[in-house]
């Protein structure tokens, strides 16, 4: 049965992304924000805690973020095992299992 989540509902979303058993999203607000959500196996979810989250949640990027102006996701690709994060000044992050990739 699909969930509607209103953690994020108050901005619109620019991307989105589903892998496996996570989800995120950038929004389209300025600066821009990531959510991510789902499995947390192996920091797929980039967040500090080391639990499911099953609610969109702001990520350790978004920890980032508030520590420089400059910093800001841009772009989102998920996989079964992985995450990757894009920031508009180009610089790449990513999260999830260290095997096969």
């Amino acid at each position: 049965t699909p969930l509607y989540s209103s953690a994020a509902s108050d901005v619109y979303k620019r991307q989105i992304s589903a892998g496996h058993s996570h989800s995120g999203c950038i929004t389209d607000s300025q600066p821009s924000r990531l959510f991510m959500w789902g499995a947390n196996s192996d920091c797929r979810l980039m967040i500090e805690e080391n639990e499911n989250k099953f609610m969109p949640s702001l990520t350790l990027i978004e920890k980032l973020q508030m520590q420089s102006d400059d910093f800001e996701p841009y772009s989102i690709s998920l996989g079964v095992t992985h995450s990757a994060i894009i920031t508009r000044n180009g610089e790449l992050f990513t999260g999830g299992s260290k095997l096969d990739g």
